[in-house]
Order: C-alpha cells, then sequence, then structure tokens
C-alpha cells in the first residue's frame, strides 16, 4: 500500500473537480472538519480534522479502534500522520468534500492494510438519495477484491442495481441483478448516515453527500457511488493532475480450483504441474449489495 502522485485518478477522486492548478488543498479557515468513511475491509470510521491543532481524531465503529493523530502537511499537501498506533499513516484531503487514508491496522482482527475513503459528514435521510441513479465501485481486501455496477433508486428510495464481479467467473457468475425497499434504511440518531442490518449482528453503514456521492461500508468493504453523467462523454472539465491514494493486491493468482471451473478443460492443462499461490480471504456472510463470497 503506498501514497503517490500520480497524474491518473482513482474513482474516489474522480468526481472532485479539483482544478489542475491546484498542488495542495485550498485552506478553508480554522474550522474543524468532519468526516464519515469506510475502509477496504469494512470498517466504519467517523473522523474530525483539527487544521489549528493539527489533529485527526477518529472512531472505528466496527472494530472499536479509536485515536487522536497529530500531523504535519507536507509540501505537496499531503498528510504525515503521526498515528501512536501506527494505524493511520498518510491521507489526502480536499477540505470539506473528501478525505483519503492509509491505514495498517484495520479490519475485525486489527492487521490489515486498507484504503479509507472519507466523505464529509452532513444530515442525510432516505430522501438524500431517493429518485437517482449512480455508478459504483466496491474495494475489499477479499472475494476477488473488486466489484462494478448500476444502482438506482426510485420515489421511495428502493433499490435496484446491477452488477459485474470479475471474481464470480469462477463461482459459475460474474453478472448479478438484485435489489431490496427503501424500508431497509434505519436514519443513525446523529442523521449524518444510515443503518440496514445485514444479521447476525453485522450492519452496513450508509452515507454520503447531497451533491452527488452514494457510499456503503458494509462488512465486505467500501461501496463508493458517483451520480450518473448526463452523458457517457468524458467531460474536459475533468482534465488535469490527481493525488491518489491506492492500494494493491500482491502475489495473487486464481486458484487451480477456479480456473478448472472457469476455463475450458485443455484451458487448465497446462497449469497442472505449476505450483498456485494462494491470497488470504476471509469468511463473509450473503451480501445484499454484492454477490456472496
Amino acid at each position: 500500500m503506498r501514497l503517490r502522485t500520480l497524474f491518473v485518478s482513482l474513482l474516489v477522486l474522480a468526481g472532485l473537480g479539483c482544478n489542475s492548478t491546484n498542488v495542495a488543498p485550498v485552506s478553508t479557515g480554522s474550522s474543524k472538519r468532519s468526516y464519515n468513511g469506510s475502509a477496504s475491509i469494512g470498517d466504519f470510521l467517523a473522523i474530525t480534522l483539527d487544521p489549528v491543532a493539527l489533529t485527526l481524531t477518529y472512531t472505528n465503529l466496527s472494530n472499536g479502534d479509536t485515536g487522536v493523530v497529530p500531523y504535519t502537511v507536507n509540501t505537496d499537501g499531503t498528510y504525515a500522520l503521526n498515528d501512536p498506533n501506527h494505524n493511520l499513516l498518510a491521507a489526502y484531503e480536499v477540505p470539506n468534500y473528501a478525505l483519503l487514508l492509509q491505514a495498517a491496522k484495520a479490519g475485525p482482527n486489527h492487521d490489515t492494510l486498507a484504503l479509507v475513503t472519507a466523505v464529509q459528514k452532513s444530515t442525510i435521510s432516505v430522501a438524500t438519495w431517493a429518485d437517482h441513479d449512480y455508478n459504483y465501485m466496491q474495494f475489499r481486501t477479499s472475494s476477488g477484491g473488486i466489484e462494478v455496477g448500476s444502482i438506482s433508486l426510485d420515489a421511495q428510495a428502493n433499490i435496484s442495481l446491477t452488477s459485474y464481479w470479475p471474481y464470480g467467473a469462477g463461482q459459475g457468475n460474474a453478472f448479478h441483478v438484485g435489489g431490496f425497499p427503501g424500508s431497509s434504511f434505519q436514519t443513525d440518531p446523529s442523521g449524518s448516515f444510515l443503518i440496514m442490518s445485514e444479521g447476525s449482528g453485522a450492519s452496513d453503514y450508509v452515507f454520503g453527500t447531497a451533491n452527488g456521492i452514494f457510499a456503503v461500508d458494509n462488512p465486505n468493504g467500501t461501496i463508493l457511488g458517483l451520480k450518473k453523467a448526463a452523458t457517457k462523454d468524458f467531460d474536459p472539465t475533468f482534465a488535469g493532475n490527481y493525488k491518489v491514494i491506492y492500494y494493491q493486491k500482491t502475489a495473487h493468482k486464481l486458484a487451480r480450483e477456479m480456473l478448472r471451473r472457469a476455463l475450458p478443460a485443455w484451458a487448465t492443462r497446462p497449469w497442472s504441474s505449476a505450483p498456485m499461490l494462494r491470497s488470504r480471504s476471509r469468511t463473509t456472510t450473503a451480501r445484499r449489495w454484492s454477490r456472496q463470497a
């Protein structure tokens, strides 16, 4: 997991509309800034950044971790974090819009590398996203790592979705169509996110903004949706240089059994004597948002 300045955009920053001449975030005064965020392993975090004290305070509602992290601002605008728990390592912020963080001790066992995607905390309800359509990507540390799809909400916020899950090709079906009623959502007393029970004590946390971000933290990772554009054509106003925090899965190949099921028999024969590297994954329960691992 690394911090880099790149000339491409990860989806989580593609919707920011950053001006290409901005090297560092523009100062927005001394007010504290609050965010809700999701880690790619499925942790939900509440984060407050104090630009005067130069501290970042966080609470992980999923695994119970908390911390107050001093930080400094690098010359390129990224944040160097000095977390006494060695959990949060680096960050980049577009003030009052979004915050990306590199985490080293996420997950139920407090030991997993993860990308934390956070957006400005605001008052929301089911009506915030009703009658809108979104394209989304899901980032996770298991079950193939990524999924893409489309979500539509009607006037009552009932959800219908279609998705493509590359890992699912080895499970028999890479495509999924589903949905669930808007009544599944319950507003948290804070008013800044919604909760949907998964059963067995697990919950999904739904958060975002009224200006186009629909995000979900579920036990299977981060779902980040951006409001669909009027046209599929590239909008030239988004051209420019972007800063990206990203993570990668290394030393990962498809297991032999997955290849056997996904490919014709002749295609797997050359692999019969080759050692296969297996990635670690955790067991997950069925998800309403994505196919079961």
